[in-house]
């Protein structure tokens, strides 16, 4: 039995660095059989010129967005893809070697199991941004939810459950049936309103604890460097949307427009904390208010109207042909890849942060998937986080408060193999014996 085809779709827009990483991660996967559809958005930072020399030599695919909407990119992505599965990433998303394996040995063979999701670490490398969630009829998430959702996915269901865009993985039959994303959503509750459709539809959506990619969270049209929301006009229209057009069944209109007032509030409330420290002019909250009125007026007008943005079938019968992703080597097939950790300490011997990263891009030209975990010394420069160069993982971590580096490291390590198993840690310094040992047993 041939093994499934994926589509890889990213739609990127400004960030030529994040997407040659994002690329350089792909070109890692366990799973092979895939392909790499880029959509471009209109950005002038010479994305496109870096695509087109990435499709000169047959590595993927690729198309242009000439509008900032990120539903309409998607779109053009599906009608690239010729796999039986399409998986989602963002440009600024670096997924872990086993990503594409876990979501799809996560979907099965199940037809109507239309979509499914990994988890999302924050840019630290530590801290989840997404794991398990459902969403209400109003577009509100919960994400304090402890095991996957699968029991709501049902018809009409009130919370059902969604996977976030940085991360998923759909059939594509199912995405075509129900008509691709809305494109009336430029950015922000996309894959929601996607996911509560499918649900609607009769299909499930899975969540898993693993299959991780780490987005790095980095600046674009709506949020600033820092991470903080700046322009809220699409989230707010968006949102009163997302409610007029999946929660009537659920909801009276005076209800609806009372649960987006209350989200109108608080994110008011948040501009308002920023500006009091200094994080925002003070014209955010001008720029806000303006932003929420003119949000208002359209969501109600497209909202009420009756209609979707919703694509015909015959916009994803011809996507081009199957090509195959331009992979890195590999030692799979003869079953002598292995997981490696390389441990070591900024403060520790002259030269061995040096010496475990040259052994690391070592092991990685061998065909290894490595890994440097590095524990930053107090004052570091370093930033705590996740990074991908020249084939290497490389995860530093900040020592905790009680001063136990051994611990720390321990614990990261754990993280990792809860995902990925590991083969063999490398411990130069000697300092996790007493742990490694610990681990093993």
């Amino acid at each position: 039995m041939e093994a499934p085809v994926i589509s890889v779709v990213i739609n990127t827009n400004g960030r030529r660095e994040s997407l040659a990483t994002t690329l350089e991660a792909l070109r890692l996967q366990t799973y092979r059989h895939f392909e790499i559809c880029i959509v471009c958005g209109p950005g002038p930072d010479g994305t496109r010129e870096f695509v087109a020399e990435q499709v000169a030599v047959g590595a993927l695919k690729a198309a242009d967005c000439d509008e900032r909407n990120l539903s309409v990119s998607r779109n053009i992505g599906i009608a690239l893809a010729a796999g039986e599965f399409v998986a989602f990433i963002d440009d600024d998303a670096i997924p872990e070697p086993v990503w594409l394996e876990q979501l799809l040995a996560g979907i099965g063979d199940d037809p109507l199991v239309a979509g499914i999701g990994g988890m999302v670490f924050q840019p630290n490398g530590r801290d989840l941004q997404f794991r398990f969630s459902t969403c209400d009829r109003f577009g509100n998430a919960r994400h304090d939810v402890e095991c996957p959702a699968d029991a709501s996915a049902f018809p009409l269901s009130a919370h059902f459950p969604h996977v976030m865009g940085t991360n998923a993985m759909f059939r594509r039959q199912a995405l075509v049936a129900v008509g691709g994303f809305d494109e009336e959503y430029d950015y922000y509750l996309d894959e929601a309103d996607l996911c509560c459709r499918l649900v609607d539809a009769g299909y499930a959506i899975r969540q898993r604890g693993d299959a991780p990619v780490h987005h790095q969270f980095l600046s674009g049209t709506v949020r600033d460097g820092e991470g903080i929301t700046a322009h809220f006009y699409p989230i707010l229209k968006n949102q009163l949307y997302f409610a007029l057009v999946n929660g009537r069944s659920h909801a009276t209109l005076p209800r609806i427009l009372d649960s987006a007032r209350d989200f109108t509030a608080c994110h008011r409330a948040d501009i308002a904390g920023h500006v009091a420290r200094g994080a925002l002019h003070k014209q955010a909250l001008v720029a806000f208010d303006e932003d929420h009125d003119r949000a208002t007026l359209a969501a109600l007008s497209r909202g009420l109207s009756g209609g979707r943005r919703l694509q015909d079938a015959s916009r994803f019968d011809a996507p081009p042909a199957f090509l195959p992703a331009a992979l890195a080597a590999s030692r799979e097939a003869d079953g002598s890849r292995r997981h490696v950790v390389i441990v070591a300490q900024e403060s520790g011997a002259a030269g061995g942060v040096e010496d475990a990263r040259a052994r690391a891009r070592g092991l990685a030209e061998a065909g290894d998937f490595v890994r440097v975990l590095l524990l930053a010394a107090a004052r570091s420069r370093m930033r705590e986080g996740v990074a991908l160069r020249g084939g290497v993982w490389h995860h530093v971590v900040y020592g905790e408060s009680s001063g136990d580096d051994a611990a720390t490291l321990a614990a990261a390590l754990r993280r990792i193999a809860r995902y990925h198993p590991i083969d063999a840690v490398e411990n130069p310094d000697g300092f996790l014996t007493a742990e490694l040992t610990a681990m093993d047993a």
